[in-house]
């Protein structure tokens, strides 16, 4: 990236009482959107997910995930069982890439989380191209192994900076 533009990776983490409002956000379930004017719905069918995961709820892939691992913490009530980073950068980054320009862009970025925070936690690498920026919503669950067993733990995770996560990514 040039001094002109810069990259952008938000992180939000969301307890199970907040996963279907994220998704019906990211995946647009939604046909209006109270939170978000920007959004331009006739450009809402060049959206696509980077993760390849149709026709399967968050909910669904993250009971499956827990099945596969047997992951601890699911059912705590105060839990971090989804994480998301919104990959972006800034309006001048895109000015001049075409559409494979872009999508090589996110893949960068699906491959980072998906090495750092494992492919298979990966619930959704959903790319907006419907508001003025483009940008991906990558949200994963926040499931890692310790003392050989597995447990969502969102904290484990993220007890860095946001700056070095903003470095990271960069690289």
């Amino acid at each position: 990236m040039s001094k002109d533009t810069y990259g952008v990776c938000v992180l939000r983490k969301y307890k199970r009482g907040a996963v279907g409002g994220i998704e019906t956000h990211v995946e647009r379930r939604a046909t209006i959107s109270h939170t978000n004017p920007e959004i331009d719905r006739t450009k809402s069918n060049k959206n696509y997910d980077l993760n390849g995961r149709f026709n399967e709820t968050f909910k669904s892939i993250l009971k499956s995930r827990v099945e596969q691992t047997g992951a601890k913490g699911y059912e705590r009530k105060n839990g971090v069982v989804v994480c998301e980073l919104l990959f972006s950068a800034s309006p001048d980054f895109f000015k001049n890439m075409n559409d494979q320009d872009i999508r090589s862009y996110f893949q960068k970025c699906y491959d980072f989380a998906a090495n750092k925070y494992g492919k298979d936690n990966i619930i959704s690498a959903m790319v907006h191209l419907d508001e003025k920026t483009p940008h991906m919503h990558l949200c994963f669950a926040p499931i890692i192994k310790k003392d050989n067993e597995y447990k969502f733990c969102a904290n484990d995770l993220f007890n860095h900076k946001m700056e070095e996560l903003q470095e990271q990514v960069q690289e």
